[in-house]
């Protein structure tokens, strides 16, 4: 298991109670996680290599997933603040992809640049300026993609996408019980209209 230096942890003061709660949560975070990512531990230089990790709340960087099978699961509180690029097969769990003005210049959140990947998004949410025109995510041709229980927000003021499917191929990409708030359309994606809230 490998931590990534990022922000102070509290500390008890009994030396008892901080054995106790360091051996307790040593053995939490091995049976969640290969790695434990602090906030500010990464930045859009770095690629995840594989296996199991663990974003811990608070603001993250962007970061490149370079390993087929990762999995990436976000503790609530935890944000992406930078662009995600995904160039291999892995699975989202809980994160928050935000850009908003001042904290980040990149209203394109996520990029799935691999054409053979399979990229699932569960329980996400995807938040950005309600004026950016760049959708939410853009899909390479040929990579399959499955958003469920994700929302994205806010309201667009501007035209655009949720979901860029240049490809073009419906049943490569699917939107399933999905809150979108933004008003504007995800052409070339097969949605569940009936668990799709709008």
């Amino acid at each position: 298991m490998t931590f990534v230096a990022g922000t102070r942890v509290p500390i008890p003061r009994d030396t008892d109670d901080k054995r106790r709660i360091s051996e307790g949560t040593r053995h939490i975070v091995a049976a969640l996680a290969d790695t434990v990512i602090l906030p500010d531990g990464v930045d859009a230089t770095d690629r995840l290599d594989g296996g199991r990790i663990l974003f811990m709340d608070g603001d993250h960087g962007g970061l490149t997933v370079s390993r087929n099978d990762t999995l990436v699961q976000c503790q609530p509180g935890s944000r992406f603040t930078r662009q995600i690029v995904i160039d291999a097969s892995c699975r989202f769990v809980g994160a928050h992809f935000r850009s908003l003005d001042g904290e980040n210049s990149e209203p394109l959140l996520v990029d799935i640049v691999s054409d053979s990947a399979y990229v699932f998004f569960d329980r996400c949410t995807f938040e950005k300026e309600s004026h950016h025109t760049t959708a939410f995510v853009r899909i390479a041709d040929g990579a399959k993609v499955n958003f469920t229980g994700c929302k994205f927000m806010p309201l667009m003021t501007a035209a655009g996408t949720t979901i860029n499917n240049p490809g073009g191929v419906n049943l490569n990409v699917y939107v399933t019980n999905n809150v979108k708030l933004t008003g504007v359309g995800a052409p070339h994606v097969a949605v569940t209209v009936i668990s799709e809230l709008t």
